[in-house]
């Protein structure tokens, strides 16, 4: 009875509504609609309620050994992953040096927390940065994120260090590392890409990394994403008590909306249990 009421419907509001457009009763419908489905798409950067902090309780219960935290800007994350898994340590990366002085100073008495006052990127060397004093959160090393996703009409640009993360855990002796948050506002592919050797030796159990609008103009998309890497890792979507996975790649799963994608190791295929939003086809 809906499935035939729905048919007759919707082609009716197919003409009505495109026919109305700027109509403020309807505007203000599309923008009720809108809002709904941002909140429903977890549309939310609180660590603590969009599944953040979910995730490392998920991790601790492997009771990692090492976290790293590329983006660290003051260390909210760090220090809560630190309160989490009380075994780990932190490594945290942060390439401003006005952003690293106050990352240094909430961390850096935490024997294990390891602060860098770097970036990672694809290649080492020195990078550009766009930087807002204001909101250190949104410093970005890509061109337009700023000002079209910000609103920031002339940010400071900076030139920083960058390593590549292969580069840093050879030089570190690191040769495993049990989760990897990366907030880089869109240069999140860049990072992966200078821990290639890491990533495809299968020698990162879990990452988590921020996707958004920002990805427009990385040009890098969750069809990269599985394409580049679904052969080693499940990937997915972070809900506030999950994560639901991917299955074959649809258009409809590039929608911009974040804040986090999760992939995790298909080689630990408990983990991928334990962080499933539903049971499901993860694995195959």
């Amino acid at each position: 009875m809906l499935r035939t009421t729905w048919r007759w419907f919707f082609p009716r509001l197919q003409r009505f509504l495109p026919s109305h457009h700027g109509n403020p009763l309807l505007a203000r419908v599309d923008r009720a609609a809108t809002v709904f489905h941002g909140l429903y798409e977890n549309g939310n950067y609180d660590p603590a309620s969009n599944g953040e902090a979910w995730l490392l309780q998920q991790i601790a219960r492997f009771r990692p050994a090492l976290i790293l935290d590329v983006g660290a800007n003051c260390g909210e994350y760090s220090r809560l992953a630190l309160h989490i898994s009380p075994q780990a340590r932190v490594i945290a990366f942060e390439p401003i040096p006005s952003v690293f002085t106050q990352l240094d100073a909430s961390l850096g008495h935490e024997p294990r927390a390891e602060l860098h006052n770097l970036a990672l990127a694809d290649c080492n060397g020195e990078i550009r940065f766009f930087f807002d004093p204001a909101r250190t959160g949104n410093t970005s090393a890509v061109v337009g994120v700023q000002t079209a996703i910000h609103g920031l009409t002339a940010p400071e640009q900076i030139t920083a260090l960058a390593l590549r993360l292969d580069h840093f855990c050879d030089s570190n002796g690191i040769n495993h590392i049990d989760l990897l948050k990366i907030d880089v506002e869109g240069f999140e592919s860049k990072v992966m890409t200078g821990g290639g050797e890491m990533l495809f030796d299968e020698s990162i159990d879990c990452i988590q990394i921020e996707y958004g609008k920002a990805n427009l103009f990385s040009r890098y998309f969750i069809h990269d994403y599985m394409r580049d890497y679904g052969d080693h890792f499940v990937i997915g979507k972070l809900y506030p008590k999950g994560v639901r996975w991917f299955g074959r790649y649809s258009c409809d799963l590039d929608d911009l909306m974040g804040p986090n994608l999760v992939m995790a190791s298909r080689r630990k295929p408990e983990l991928v249990r334990l962080l499933s939003i539903e049971s499901g086809s993860a694995l195959s």
